[in-house]
């Protein structure tokens, strides 16, 4: 996230706004005199025009028409304290033609439009669309919808196909007045929607109490979620920092978010699918992530740090039904030749986890480079109280103890109250090394019958012993050859249950490591290129082991 705070002059409040009442008001749309055919900027006449809207007013604008808006990082298109208001866009688009005057690199915010204080808002049917000019860290400002910044936070608001594309920014922020203890977000929901070609997050959460993110396509995007908040949230009570006196947040938060129903496709960058490392203490509670597809371009780990031990616990953790396609590299990097490697997916200072039905991939080598080499185990836990870890299958990845695999080790990596059965691991899409004549059988490694524990998960069977050094330079690289693919796999897990194949070393040059870093990867260099793979389970609700016709194709 970039210090909004510290760039803006916009620290406004208005008083809290109660439900809407009444009948709603006749349709209205906006004057002739305002052009929309994008022929000239006219976010001073609309932001004029908008802020006059009644109650309960419904807006309906031209069909298809073309406003051209927010080409001045002092002149934003901006919806402020309406109530009730509906804006059916029939198709119109908000186009930003210019970010920051023509330069990129200096972090302006300057979303293409930017919601502040608003209560029961619906907005349907709208694009917003960026100059697609700047992309990456430096350029995050360039949002295409900023919810909040504002003393009172945005409420009740309902966005319904809305199209974000060709933003330099972020797509979707959602965020609280920063440094100030105010602001938090309320009941958003934003489906059947569209955020493509974006030039960093699709999602930034740092404010929210209440979200929905269900049935949206997003495509062309460096890493989808950032639940980063940068400012500490100074817990000495119940009701102390991020709290109120009901105990629910005020400001910095995440809780009760759904990101639900969703496709990911093109990604164009390698940072974390979902990601939480941010300041202490900040709340987060009520994570569902559920039935998700992404495809092999996505980049899907998910790591996942809690406020720590002395805060309030971060809790009630879903992650279940997902598919993704791609092999997935660690989340911090590490060397094929010398496992283990940091986890698909991490949890840390968490209650109540459970993670089900999943189809998760990682990366174990190329038929010429350490091939069916597993080093990358699937899921790793550290400080968690109460999970359900079930039915997840986890294609080519080392067999480990759940607390294998913590890039962020918490003060005490206990897990106790874990019930884990149903689980597959281990090599279950072989490939034929070069040179040989066949695959080697697959070898998945189920992790037996279930069990509750009032202390720390049994381990599983023995990992593997790491990879000769034969294929690459000394230690391994962690990445992936650009343009590999995996030809010739095995189908089905079939085989039996015995200790990885030994590898073959192919003697073929080192693959780089792949680049496009998250920006956690550029400001901290501990971080690696990662590849996660999550899956969902058939209409039967049994997960699925891949078969090659399943594999996905050539890297990007």
């Amino acid at each position: 996230m970039i210090s909004v705070f510290a760039t803006l002059c916009i620290a406004w409040s208005v008083p809290a706004m109660a439900p809407p009442a009444g009948a709603a008001t006749p349709v209205v749309t906006p004057p002739s005199s305002v052009a929309h055919d994008c022929s000239v900027d006219v976010t001073s006449a609309l932001n004029a025009w908008f802020s006059g809207l009644a109650s309960n007013a419904t807006v309906s604008l031209p069909a298809h028409a073309c406003y051209l808006v927010s080409n001045s990082p002092t002149t934003t298109l901006r919806l402020q304290a309406l109530r009730g208001v509906t804006i059916d866009g029939n198709g119109a688009t908000f186009s930003q033609t210019s970010y920051d005057d023509g330069r990129c690199g200096e972090n302006v915010v300057q979303p293409i439009l930017w919601l502040q204080a608003n209560d029961h808002l619906a907005i349907n049917n709208v694009v917003l669309r960026g100059p697609g000019t700047c992309g990456g860290a430096s350029n995050e400002g360039d949002y295409g919808l900023l919810m909040g910044q504002s003393g009172v936070g945005n409420s009740n608001v309902t966005l319904d196909r809305v199209t974000i594309e060709y933003t330099g920014g972020d797509g979707l922020a959602i965020m609280p007045l920063l440094g100030t203890g105010t602001g938090i977000n309320s009941n958003i929901v934003f489906e059947n929607g569209v955020l493509s070609t974006l030039g960093y997050h699709a999602l930034t959460l740092e404010g929210v109490n209440g979200l929905l993110f269900t049935g949206n396509a997003v495509s062309g995007f460096r890493n989808f979620a950032d639940l980063e908040v940068d400012n500490n949230c100074v817990y000495t009570g119940p009701t102390s920092g991020c709290y109120d006196s009901s105990g629910a947040p005020t400001s910095t938060a995440q809780w009760n978010v759904s990101i639900t129903g969703n496709t990911f496709t093109h990604a164009t960058g390698f940072g974390n699918w979902i990601e939480s490392e941010q300041g202490t203490c900040i709340p987060q509670k009520n994570l569902d992530i559920e039935n998700n597809f992404l495809d092999s371009s996505v980049d899907g780990t998910i790591v996942l740090t809690g406020s720590g031990s002395t805060c309030p616990t971060d809790t009630n953790l879903t992650i279940a039904g997902n598919t993704s396609l791609a092999p997935s590299l660690s989340p911090c990097g590490g060397s094929i030749a010398a496992p283990p490697s940091c986890a698909l997916v991490e949890v840390s200072d968490y209650s109540s986890v459970t993670i089900s039905h999943n189809s998760l991939a990682a990366f174990d080598g190329q038929p010429g480079y350490f091939p069916n080499t597993l080093y990358t185990p699937c899921i790793a836990l550290g400080g968690v109280h109460m999970a359900s870890i079930t039915d997840n299958v986890c294609n080519n990845t080392l067999p480990a103890p759940l607390q294998v695999g913590l890039q962020f080790p918490p003060a005490d990596e206990s897990v106790t109250g874990l019930t884990q059965c149903g689980n597959t691991y281990g090599l279950t899409e072989p490939v034929v090394p070069s040179g040989a004549a066949a695959a080697p059988a697959p070898s998945p490694v189920p992790d037996g019958s279930c069990t509750t524990s009032g202390g720390n998960p049994p381990a599983p069977p023995p990992t593997p012993a790491p990879a000769p050094s034969g294929g690459g330079t000394s230690g391994g690289p962690s990445g992936v050859p650009t343009g590999s693919s995996r030809p010739g796999g095995s189908s089905g897990p079939g085989g039996g249950t015995g200790a990885v194949p030994t590898p073959t070393t192919g003697g073929a040059p080192s693959p780089p490591r792949r680049g496009g870093p998250s920006r956690h990867l550029a400001s901290q260099p501990r971080f690696g290129s990662i590849r996660m793979v999550r899956g969902a389970t058939g209409s039967g609700g049994t997960p699925h082991v891949r078969t090659s016709g399943q594999h996905p194709g050539p890297h990007r």
